[in-house]
């Protein structure tokens, strides 16, 4: 069983590394789209831009790295999600054609204002742009890596940081707040495919979050979903043997109450002080 476990986490890595030395891997990872609300206050989304900063022959699984390009190209680095092996190694995990760091990362802020109840305003729309309020938001960090097992049989963990700085007038937003989120997936082996849900989770997570930050208060129902609270009944104490017949029999239409009488309480005199007791010896100073 031991072996058999050894030779299919070897394989595993095998599989890995031959990956990881091919072409670029490109990953469908957009989140899912949500309809326009018919009616909301207007939103318009004025900029999303990438200010990731990704190093050179780093070995932190945390820094972004690119391979066989410059790091410091903008167009070899805006699509760049990852790497396939562990320890910034192998080839780059990149969004798929058509699709780049910023389109996935607008389309989640896209997402999180229309569950919010706002209208977001696309360039074909036609309506006033000038009543629409104005978004805009950075990427300081969007980055995955692969986290092999620590054992043999173990499962690998495939984990994604997200971290975007969102203004708006709206939520507490007014100055740049950094909306930073995690998220992890597990595997049998290191599958290429575990990328993908990988990053579109990690992105619906930070529209969720982002959408309790600006979703409209309505009363009764906060964050635009209505929520329920519990009140426990009035808890009924009686003091005397009149007040537990009323406890007992509670408001109309509910059950009876088991109220005891509270018992009273006994009082002990305190003791007495004789007064025709002669003073001693000692008591006289003699």
């Amino acid at each position: 069983m031991k072996r058999a476990a050894l030779v299919a986490i070897l394989t595993s890595v095998a599989a890995l590394a031959c990956a990881g030395s091919g072409d670029p891997m490109r990953v469908a990872a957009a989140a899912e789209a949500v309809p326009q609300p018919e009616t909301g206050p207007l939103v318009r989304i004025v900029r999303v831009s990438d200010v990731r900063t990704f190093y050179s022959g780093s070995r932190d699984p945390w820094k972004p790295s690119v391979s066989g390009a410059d790091p410091s190209e903008r167009e070899a680095t805006r699509r760049v999600l990852g790497r396939s092996r562990p320890r910034s190694r192998g080839a780059n995990v990149e969004a798929a054609e058509g699709e780049t760091v910023e389109s996935l990362v607008a389309g989640a802020i896209v997402r999180a204002f229309r569950l919010a109840g706002y209208r977001v305003l696309d360039p074909g729309d036609g309506a006033d742009g000038s009543a629409a309020t104005p978004v805009e938001a950075e990427i300081e960090t969007l980055w995955t890596r692969p986290v092999p097992p620590s054992r043999v049989g173990g499962v690998w963990r495939f984990r994604c940081r997200l971290g975007v700085r969102v203004q708006a007038p709206l939520g507490g937003l007014a100055k740049g707040s950094l909306l930073a989120t995690d998220h992890m997936v597990s595997r049998g082996g290191p599958n290429a495919t575990a990328f993908g849900p990988l990053v579109r989770g990690c992105l619906e997570r930070f529209a969720e979050r982002l959408r309790s930050r600006v979703a409209p208060w309505v009363p009764g129902a906060p964050n635009g979903h209505p929520r329920t609270r519990y009140r426990h009944p009035p808890r009924r104490r009686s003091r005397g043997a009149g007040k537990a017949e009323e406890a007992a029999a509670g408001p109309p239409g509910t059950r009876a109450l088991k109220v005891r009488p509270r018992p009273e309480r006994r009082r002990t005199p305190l003791p007495t002080v004789r007064s025709d007791l002669r003073p001693g010896p000692r008591q006289q100073g003699v």
